[in-house]
């Protein structure tokens, strides 16, 4: 008699096998997410670098019209329409406080919020920009809720602040231009006009440079950086109304990314330790260094219109000489 043993098939996996599964799958989503994560931060730099370059694209629309780059700011430590120190025009109106970042808004296809700046201006000329009420913006400052795209990038969880005492304060963006590679004014005058055009970039508080006052050349001298924002109490940094002193600047004096504090008017409340700040109050000693969530640098733009990524451990020296318009110096950024 033939004995036949029948096999049993077997239904699932051992638990040994099952925790091997578990195991691969753990580890190719521990490859996968840098993966993903540096794919997420290539196309955010990349953003961020457009937005540069269509406001080099701009800077370049406006020197051409107006044969020089804009005022950094009207109002506050600029002041423009109460000291008439050549080379400096008068603002609109003595209370008419905005940055550059607002001047080239026709540039950028954004002529109608310029437009609506102007007309508010012109109809209150003894009001700023920004509403000294807090709570709901009025009627009347509407047009500094207006949030702009190209001023932001993707890697600020906070892009497109409204920020200040109030919101009425307005919009925040994450571009600055280069003021040069000192403080912005270090308080020995009562107004930067007083010294004449002292500081070292192209764009600046008390006069408007022209790219044939750029004798570094072009491709040399850093026009426009990034900065970061911050949503928690009176941070005012990236600020395009009520410019007061220096919001929309960056120093060279300090390579990106610097741990010393930027010097501001007014901090924001419970700030991280990438976006360190001292408050000074009325201006004196006031700086900001370039900042970004970038890994490893920041996006900067020449004031040739071209755009390169410069790192935290870029040369000092070399990061100091490119914030300079007619400084003589050989060191070209890397």
């Amino acid at each position: 008699m033939t004995h036949t043993r029948q096999s049993k098939l077997r239904q699932g996996f051992t638990l040994i096998e099952l925790l091997v599964v578990i195991a691969i799958i753990a580890i190719l989503i521990g490859l996968l997410l840098p993966a993903v994560q540096k794919v997420r931060e290539a196309a955010a730099r990349m953003k961020c670098q457009n937005n540069l370059k269509q406001i080099g694209i701009a800077m370049h629309s406006y020197n051409d019209a107006n044969n020089a780059f804009p005022f950094g700011q009207f109002g506050g430590y600029a002041n423009n329409g109460n000291l008439p120190v050549p080379p400096a025009g008068a603002a609109p109106t003595k209370t008419a406080c905005f940055a550059w970042t607002a001047s080239i808004l026709p540039y950028l296809e954004q002529k109608n919020s310029y437009d609506a700046m102007l007309a508010w201006i012109a109809a209150n000329p003894t009001t700023p920009t920004y509403s000294t009420g807090g709570g709901t913006p009025t009627a009347g400052t509407a047009f500094n809720q207006n949030k702009f795209n190209v001023y932001m990038c993707p890697t600020d969880p906070n892009a497109g602040v409204l920020q200040g005492r109030s919101v009425n304060e307005g919009f925040q963006g994450n571009y600055v231009g280069c003021n040069g590679n000192t403080l912005f004014w270090d308080g020995s005058a009562a107004l930067p006009q007083a010294a004449g055009l002292t500081n070292t970039g192209v764009i600046l508080a008390n006069g408007k440079i022209a790219l044939t006052n750029i004798r570094d050349g072009t491709s040399n001298t850093l026009l426009t950086s990034e900065t970061i924002t911050w949503a928690v109490g009176d941070d005012r940094r990236g600020r395009m109304y009520n410019t007061y002193q220096g919001e929309t600047f960056f120093s060279t004096l300090r390579v990106p990314n610097s741990t010393a504090a930027d010097a501001q008017y007014s901090c924001g409340g419970s700030l991280p330790t990438y976006l360190p700040c001292t408050a000074v109050g009325g201006g004196a000693n006031s700086i900001n260094s370039a900042r970004s969530l970038h890994t490893g640098g920041v996006n900067a733009g020449m004031c040739d219109g071209s755009v390169r990524f410069v790192s935290n451990n870029v040369d000092p020296l070399a990061w100091s000489a490119a914030g300079t318009r007619e400084g003589g110096e050989t060191l070209p950024l890397p």
